[in-house]
């Protein structure tokens, strides 16, 4: 195993080995050669020291000298820079996840293996913060889905009563305060139900991934979207499919994700002539199906914030409607749970949302 040093150790101990090299290849390659071959002495004036020196202190020696140095002070420092760059890479790349791997038996340069510790105690508290804000947010959306599910009955009971006053003898008033309250509970009570949607997608147990053929998907979410727009919309479903392969995914949750998006593209449509346009389609590995409706656009405040629990605009694009911040954020949790994307455009005079979902491990027929 070879010895931790830091970096200023590590150049003392690159500068020992280029003079040891150094000094063994003079050795080895210059003057032991010379020392074994005979020295013609052509003078009868010219001593044996004196021819010697000669030889070693030519020209050509010193050339020798100075090009040996050079390799082996570039070899050196190679071996070093690269040596540093190894470690650094660890590093680097160990600073990349969350997920802490211990690299430190791997680093020898002291400065790195410090540092190696440090991102993987900042990794080890972010990783413990995600954990203890992804707990709590669970345990609020319990609560929540729990005190949904306890105000279901007493709002069940009203509805009942409300709907049961009306059958008998009231005067206008009277009818159409019943009316306001049937109507009121009825909004609570999809409210309730898409939060109690929304907490369920936070907790694994709830998801069920299956594979599916997409030509059946295409088939499936078709009739979802004819069931849910009907007759008296001018609708068009269009499959662009050039093969078919399988894809894994919750069906429920994409199904659920699809009517919350065409409810709100019936809502805002425009009322004069309702026109909606869906399109499903393989895209780049992945499967993306665009709704289309025409009439109002999504505002930049919209297409900021979109997908934010309870977020409401001010400005509705169509204040007519009753809306509770929950949809969206349902959508983009589903999309977020299969790795997948939503996003929303202003197209062709109207507004579009597009669902995307990879295709994981396909198997190409």
């Amino acid at each position: 195993m070879e010895r931790k040093l830091d970096f200023k150790a590590l150049v003392k101990k690159t500068q020992w080995t280029i003079v040891k090299q150094f000094c063994l290849n003079v050795i080895v390659a210059y003057i032991f050669p010379i020392a074994t071959i005979s020295i013609d002495i052509h003078s009868e004036t010219q001593s044996i020291a004196s021819g010697l020196l000669g030889l070693l202190f030519n020209v050509f020696s010193w050339v020798y000298i100075c090009i040996s140095l050079i390799i082996i002070v570039s070899i050196n420092i190679k071996a070093l820079l690269t040596r540093v760059k190894q470690e650094m890479e660890i590093v680097y790349h160990g600073s990349m996840w969350l997920t802490s791997v211990n690299n430190s038996s791997n680093l020898t340069i002291l400065e790195f293996i410090e540092t190696n510790k440090h991102i993987e105690l900042m990794q080890q508290r972010i990783k413990n913060m995600i954990q203890v804000e992804k707990d709590q947010k669970e345990d609020i959306l319990f609560k929540v889905s729990a005190m949904a599910h306890d105000l279901k009955t007493p709002l069940t009971v009203i509805k009942g009563n409300s709907e049961l006053l009306q059958l008998a003898p009231l005067s206008g008033v009277d009818v159409q305060c019943l009316k306001d309250i049937e109507r009121a509970s009825n909004q609570l009570d999809s409210y309730f139900n898409q939060l109690i949607n929304y907490s369920k997608t936070f907790y694994s147990y709830q998801i069920s991934f299956h594979q599916y053929r997409i030509s059946n998907l295409s088939k499936i979410l078709e009739q979802e979207c004819e069931y849910l727009i009907g007759d008296n919309i001018d609708y068009k479903y269009n499959s662009k499919i050039d093969r078919d392969c399988s894809i894994e995914l919750d069906l429920d949750l994409i199904i659920r994700s699809v009517a919350n998006i065409v409810n709100n593209a019936m809502a805002y449509a425009d009322d004069s002539k309702k026109r909606i346009r869906v399109i499903f389609e393989l895209e780049d590995g992945s499967i993306a199906l665009s709704i289309w409706n025409n009439g109002s656009k999504f505002s930049d405040d919209v297409l900021k914030n979109f997908g934010k629990l309870f977020y409401r605009e001010d400005t509705s694009r169509n204040s007519q409607f009753e809306h509770f911040g929950i949809g969206l954020a349902f959508v983009k949790q589903v999309m977020s749970i299969h790795s997948g994307d939503i996003q929303l455009q202003n197209k062709e005079k109207g507004a579009m949302v597009k669902l995307i979902i990879p295709i994981k491990n396909s198997d190409n027929t």
